[in-house]
């Protein structure tokens, strides 16, 4: 089945709002959405269409593990890293890396997400061109590495955003602008997540 952002809250099973086109596009700015598949191995890639959005500090995009609070931002605790509208990449309500240094803006592009489950390493791409350096395909300058970092927690992780402004996911490789990084591919069902709260079955 179609690997969509979930419509309810992948633990309470609460019902999410600002769904449309799908499930594949969201909008508002005080919550976190969660794609209805979750890894805990393997590389990942996906896309999100951002044309529409502006700079903003609470808009983020990024990788949240399940234990997140999706009542809070994506940046906003420990259990997930955004790239923000600001273009500073930020956990746990601290600025990792700061504008400056991230040296690209997520926003008005397409934005590559390419993340390693297993190193839990995470790069960001702005229409195809990986920011600070990264390289994906080598293991190399990645954004997020809680290897190095014990600030990215949990073990299970989820596709993320707190879109202020309409953000369209790109999770089937059909749709994809860009070629993932080799290695890295399009997320597939089974999800890792075994669970039935807050996700469409697989089956």
């Amino acid at each position: 089945m179609a690997i969509t952002w979930s419509p309810t809250q992948i633990l309470s099973g609460a019902a999410m709002t600002g769904l449309s086109n799908g499930n594949l596009t969201a909008l508002l700015s005080t919550v976190t959405f969660m794609a209805t598949v979750g890894k805990q191995s393997g590389k990942w890639y996906w896309e999100l269409d951002t044309t529409a959005a502006s700079a903003h500090s609470n808009y983020c995009l990024g990788v949240s593990a399940i234990q997140h609070d999706q009542a809070t931002l994506c940046w906003q605790l420990s259990y997930g890293v955004g790239w923000r509208g600001d273009s500073a990449i930020v956990n746990a309500s601290t600025i990792r890396f700061n504008a400056a240094t991230v040296g690209a803006s997520p926003v008005g592009c397409i934005v590559g997400i390419a993340f390693d489950a297993n190193l839990k390493r995470v790069w960001f791409a702005r229409n195809n061109v990986w920011v600070m350096s990264g390289d994906p395909a080598n293991n190399v300058n990645p954004a997020v590495d809680a290897v190095a970092h014990s600030w990215f927690l949990g073990s299970l992780f989820f596709p993320s955003c707190s879109p202020m402004y309409s953000t369209t996911a790109h999770f089937a490789s059909a749709d994809f602008t860009y070629t993932p990084p080799t290695g890295f591919s399009a997320l597939t069902e089974p999800s890792d997540w075994t669970g039935l709260v807050g996700r469409a079955s697989s089956t």
